[in-house]
């Protein structure tokens, strides 16, 4: 009987071969790992921060599995992205808000004020200066139409004083 290398069998990839796909799983694992643990702040309920927990847990491990199956590939351990398309790609899946650095999940209150239009910038710079936004929406709709007697009351009640 023949002597065999099963490492080069016909159909299946080479030591080195699957040692990069490991690799390159390991990455992606440690990828969403990362996302998902992040994700768990944001998310108010608490079933779906448990559930996300867990998923987090069972990802550590695969990736702590993968860890260790590199050097019997004879492979690095250290986790590195395979390539750009790869990177683009995952940065694609973790699409989060990022604000000065930072993922915020925060509250916006719609505000409705009324005036004349002859007022909107003063009101405008009032409101830009005190506003927490580098840029807060502020905008103008205006009336098209209305009673009166109402239109009459918002220009009283709008005067400068």
């Amino acid at each position: 009987m023949a002597f065999y290398d099963r490492r080069t069998m016909d159909g299946v990839y080479s030591v080195r071969q699957g040692a990069i796909y490991v690799s390159n799983y390991r990455y992606a694992e440690e990828r969403m790992m990362r996302m998902m643990a992040g994700w768990i702040a944001l998310s108010p309920q608490i079933e779906v921060k448990l559930e996300m927990a867990r998923q987090v847990y069972e990802d550590a491990l695969h990736t702590d599995a993968l860890g260790k199956r590199l050097p019997e590939l004879r492979a690095q351990i250290a986790s590195k992205p395979p390539n750009a398309e790869f990177v683009t790609f995952m940065n694609a899946i973790e699409d989060k808000e990022e604000w000065e650095d930072t993922i915020e999940r925060s509250e916006e209150w719609l505000i409705l004020l009324k005036l004349p239009a002859d007022r909107f910038d003063e009101l405008a710079g009032f409101l830009a200066e005190r506003h927490s936004y580098d840029e807060p929406e502020i905008v103008a709709v205006p009336i098209v139409a209305g009673t009166a007697a109402y239109l009459s009351w918002v220009a009283d009640e709008t005067r400068p004083q």
